[in-house]
């Protein structure tokens, strides 16, 4: 079932919507056109009336959904969703209850959406440059030959598992490490608490 909703321009827009979901209505669409890359959409499903567990999805055109809420916290089962860095474009918010067809709760709900363009405060900049990242001491980069393979494995071994982690790291020596076809590149953050193994340091690494 679809209504019409709002189309984003260049300044911030709010628009809210009440509809009843029900076994008949078990969801309720509303197309929305954003006009400016970079937009945030923040979405505010909350049931008004009846037992109804509210369930939101914010939709592509091309059908893929890119978030979805159920419950807002914990003991709360009123939905909200903010989606950030969306491209300009048209998408669908979905109102709808938990376990939509199948659900057995009911009743009315209010939808409130915010839509808020690309701003110099929503847009993060860094600096990459060669030349910054060895002022903060990052190596001076160094081709390398195209490797066939490249592993990248992250660990957080600031925790109870961290003998287990280095034993993981120690296979990969084992294993020969990096070669001329195959690149392991490993970031790992260690505690100074449980594994004194490997130099027993405790930062984090590269």
């Amino acid at each position: 079932m679809f209504f019409t909703a709002l189309t984003a321009s260049a300044e911030p827009q709010a628009a809210s919507f009440s509809g009843v979901i029900d076994h008949e209505t078990p969801f309720v669409e509303y197309p929305v056109t954003i006009a400016e890359d970079n937009s945030t959409i923040s979405l505010d499903l909350a049931a008004t009336d009846g037992d109804l567990d509210t369930l939101l999805y914010l939709v592509a055109d091309n059908g893929i959904i890119l978030g979805e809420n159920d419950d807002r916290e914990d003991g709360n089962s009123d939905s909200a969703l903010i989606m950030p860095h969306l491209r300009a474009g048209s998408y669908r918010v979905v109102a709808s209850r938990y376990d939509i067809e199948d659900g057995d709760t009911v009743g009315t709900f209010e939808l409130a959406m915010t839509i808020l363009p690309d701003t110099p405060s929503n847009t993060f900049a860094y600096d990459v440059s060669d030349t910054t990242l060895q002022a903060v001491g990052y190596p001076a980069p160094s081709a390398n030959p195209e490797a066939d393979w490249t592993i990248m494995a992250y660990y957080a071994a600031d925790t109870n598992l961290e003998a287990a982690i280095m034993s993981d790291l120690d296979e990969f020596e084992v294993g020969g490490g990096s070669s001329a076809h195959i690149r392991v590149i490993v970031l790992l953050d260690r505690s100074p608490e449980y594994d004194e193994s490997n130099g027993n340091w405790s930062d984090v690494r590269v």
